[in-house]
């Protein structure tokens, strides 16, 4: 047994573990993943007799965290190789990984929807999110003035900056960002729809197709008019929508008969309390506790 970081040469056996192990969530994302973010630097691979058996990668961010920048890993891909599985391979990569990033990130994250999982390996649930159906009838129609399929990266940005000034626990974004997730969207038949009042732009989205299923992963808005008018034009293409935004943002309030559902989004692991108490000048015991210490709400919908 060895592990070792990926070369190019594993990118093909490793895109095809992908293309089967996760199947199920793949709407065009994988093949995206593999032609332009694949990175061998940021995969851990766990063999045996030069089988490829685990692998995993990390993705390292900038987070804005109670008004400072604090280095975090996110980890993403997990998996082992059907046949084997529930034989400790997974157990015993993620614990090598997770001794490395200690050394390098204040925080290590993981997306946290099974929760049992990853709670052994001191991951806490921190993040959640309200999750919305929304129907064509639950919002009047209103006129399309404003709209827009085709945003600018640089209003995007603005948006989002705005809109994340009263939050923590988001990453740092640029331009480029945006012009990423851009084509990462799109392979997912999916696109960021925005509405402008002028040259502002006052609120936007990011969606992705699935199937029959249309999922706003993203909601960035500067009033509740704006938010309002962008959802009834996405409901003017889509009679159902799925709708994910923060734990705070409560629709019930604007649009009648919206209830949320609560889902677990990600989980964190604070890998040096000390260096965090020092860091922010507070005492903490958890991970859940570094991450809500200033009462802000938190504010993190990336899925790597």
């Amino acid at each position: 047994m060895r592990i070792r970081k990926a070369t190019f040469l594993d990118k093909k056996i490793l895109y095809q573990d992908w293309k089967t192990v996760f199947s199920h969530d793949d709407f065009g994302s994988i093949d995206y993943y593999f032609q332009k973010r694949f990175n061998p630097s940021n995969c851990y691979i766990l063999e045996e007799n030069k089988q490829i058996i685990s692998s995993l990668m990390v993705h390292p961010h900038d987070m804005v965290l109670h008004q400072k920048i604090v280095k975090v890993a996110y980890i993403v891909g997990v998996y082992t190789r059907p046949d084997y599985q529930h034989k400790g391979y997974m157990k015993t990569l993620m614990n090598y990984v997770l001794k490395e990033l200690e050394n390098t990130f204040l925080l290590t994250l993981i997306q946290g929807y099974s929760p049992e999982m990853y709670e052994p390996f001191g991951f806490e649930s921190v993040y959640e999110q309200n999750v919305y159906e929304l129907r064509r009838s639950m919002i009047r129609p209103m006129d399309s003035h404003g709209i827009k399929l085709r945003l600018d990266p640089k209003d995007l940005l603005e948006a989002y900056l705005y809109y994340a000034q009263y939050f923590t626990g988001y990453f740092c974004k640029d331009e480029a960002y945006y012009l990423e997730m851009m084509e990462c969207v799109k392979a997912e038949n999916g696109e960021f729809i925005g509405v402008y009042n002028n040259q502002d732009l006052r609120a936007y989205t990011r969606l992705v197709r699935h199937d029959q299923k249309v999922i706003v992963d993203e909601v960035v808005y500067k009033d509740t008019h704006s938010l309002v008018k962008l959802l009834s034009f996405i409901l003017t293409q889509d009679p159902k929508i799925e709708v994910r935004m923060t734990a705070v943002d409560n629709l019930s309030k604007i649009i009648e008969k919206a209830f949320p559902i609560r889902e677990k989004n990600l989980m964190v692991k604070l890998n040096d309390r000390n260096l965090f108490e020092r860091l922010f000048h507070v005492k903490v015991s958890t991970a859940s506790s570094a991450m809500k210490v200033f009462s802000r709400p938190l504010f993190n919908g990336e899925s790597y």
